[in-house]
């Protein structure tokens, strides 16, 4: 990496931590988004609510953070009692398999308590009712009906399309009714056990636990249910599994979140630049031509087409007897007794072999005329004695 682009980096870096800082002294707008989750303080969590629960139901409360079957096979906590299921979410939508284990509990004696603007198809379809949302309102008043003694309406200004129940059961008990008279919390008994729906779940919020005397509302409500443990369930409000993440943590930070797609984008950007190439591509050079071998070749050629094997094989000779003098460092090359003890000596032959050999190579010499098959041969003769050198 260069100076230059260390100095690059070094400005991306202090910019995503000025950034992080300014974000992290902004002052921060309210989340008006509902979670309805027993670890948010936002006006439409329940951190609230959860920490109240046991002024009404004693102190055995708990968080479940697994499916209703789960639960239903474990038994929460050993209890052999009825348990108060409490579920305040933005939809309640159950497989059928935790449907009918949530619903077996309920009739062997557990209460049931839901907060929810969308039960669920499958939950509707078994109960036999309906909830709907009136976009034309931004508030809801909410009363009691009989026989309880609380008749005073409590308003709810910041409510936006509030929730109600369109159709329910014949069986059904509706206890609070919204100024439409139209049902907002019913009780409807199933088996042993109890089943209180509420089709608004902000009524159950920070926000509204905190405003005016609406948390006697909460206090009454949740009344109805006997004191005993209390099993709180966040499984279904995050994802299937229940359990929030490091990432989702940093996405939801506004800080970090804007810090992590920022060093994202950084990444891609270091990536980007550093893939070319970081030096001039070298340029490809042909390889020098070998002129000694061109001349060979076109003498080859030459010989070829004329047909002079004789010429040829004298010339063959003579570089043979020029390579023998500077590698056996014999400086008379002739067909006697001489050269012929020299030469057995250094290649390891008979004398009378070696003899033979350069009568053959002196006879070669002397004719003036040569077929290709004898500078064939020749030539064979001259390679065995240069390779045993």
């Amino acid at each position: 990496m260069t100076g230059k682009e260390k100095v690059y980096l070094a400005l991306l870096l202090l910019l995503v931590v000025v950034v992080g800082v300014l974000e992290n002294t902004r002052p921060k707008g309210t989340d008006w988004s509902p979670s309805f989750s027993r670890y948010h303080k936002k006006p439409y969590g329940c951190k609230y609510l959860y920490e109240r629960l046991p002024d009404l139901f004693g102190p055995k409360i708990s968080t479940g953070d697994r499916s209703e079957t789960e639960l239903r096979n474990e038994r929460w906590r050993g209890e052999e009692g009825p348990i108060n299921h409490l579920y305040v979410s933005s939809g309640f939508h159950l497989p059928q398999r935790d449907v009918d284990a949530l619903l077996k509990q309920v009739a062997s004696g557990d209460q049931l308590f839901i907060a929810t603007w969308e039960l669920g198809s499958i939950l509707e379809d078994t109960l036999g009712l309906a909830t709907s949302r009136m976009f034309d309102r931004d508030a809801m008043t909410v009363r009691f009906l009989a026989p309880t003694t609380e008749t005073r309406p409590f308003n709810y200004t910041n409510m936006p399309h509030p929730g109600s129940f369109a159709k329910h059961p014949e069986a059904a008990t509706v206890l609070l009714v919204n100024d439409r008279s139209e049902p907002v919390l019913i009780h409807l008994a199933w088996g042993d056990g109890d089943l209180w729906l509420c089709a608004e779940p902000r009524l159950f919020t920070n926000y509204n636990l905190l405003e005016n005397t609406n948390a006697e509302l909460i206090a009454h409500v949740l009344s109805h249910l006997p004191e005993g443990p209390v099993l709180w369930n966040e499984f279904r409000k995050l994802d299937p599994q229940g359990a929030t993440t490091p990432l989702r943590w940093i996405l939801a930070q506004p800080a970090l979140h804007w810090a992590y797609f920022l060093a994202l984008a950084l990444v891609l950007l270091y990536f980007f630049t550093h893939t070319r190439r970081q030096q001039r591509a070298i340029p490809i050079v042909p390889p020098v031509r070998n002129d000694s071998r061109d001349f060979v070749h076109t003498m080859g050629r030459l010989y070829y087409n004329k047909g002079d094997h004789a010429d040829l094989a004298r010339k063959m000779i003579t570089y043979f007897k020029d390579d023998l003098r500077q590698r056996a460092h014999i400086h008379k090359f002739a067909a006697d007794a001489e050269t012929a003890d020299r030469l057995a000596k250094r290649t390891g032959l008979g004398v009378n072999e070696i003899t033979v050999l350069l009568h053959r190579i002196a006879d070669a010499e002397a004719q003036p005329r040569m077929s290709a098959l004898q500078l064939t041969e020749l030539d064979r003769v001259l390679h065995d004695l240069r390779s045993r050198l």
